[in-house]
């Protein structure tokens, strides 16, 4: 059976349109994945230290609300900022303190969110061999 390199060759060509889309989008999704983990995950997840006090609100519920959520608003900030084929872009917009979180600072217990990641790394490798496999079978 002879070779389709034509069609092979448009299936590659959406392949690689696609795949910036979908790699950012499991880049969001691993950096939001931190809050519901209360950690980051690298190559392992490091769980971010406890907070030394409640706050009113988890006083009155009698709760112990996530980490770095009161509003959510700092979940939300994560977002994809620019997509091409050479490069993909997430992070925190919107949110001043993110940064502050992010990085910590000398009065500020460093909880990192987002970031280079081992684990991401490897899922992203995944989604580019399954895609490119698929695309080159005859």
């Amino acid at each position: 059976m002879p070779i389709n390199f034509k069609r092979i060759k448009s299936r590659v060509k959406k392949v690689k349109a696609e795949t910036p889309r979908l790699i950012s989008v499991e880049a969001v999704n691993h950096f939001k994945k931190s809050f519901r983990d209360g950690g980051f995950t690298d190559d392992r997840l490091s769980p971010w230290k406890k907070r030394k006090r409640q706050n009113r609100a988890d006083k009155k519920t009698k709760k112990r609300r996530a980490i770095l959520v009161d509003s959510g608003d700092l979940r939300k900030s994560i977002r994809k900022r620019k997509i091409s084929p050479r490069t993909i872009i997430v992070g925190s917009y919107g949110v001043k303190y993110g940064k502050f979180h992010n990085r910590g600072t000398g009065r500020q217990t460093k909880r990192q969110f987002i970031g280079e990641s081992h684990k991401l790394n490897l899922k992203i490798r995944l989604i580019l061999h399954k895609r490119f496999k698929r695309a080159l079978k005859k």
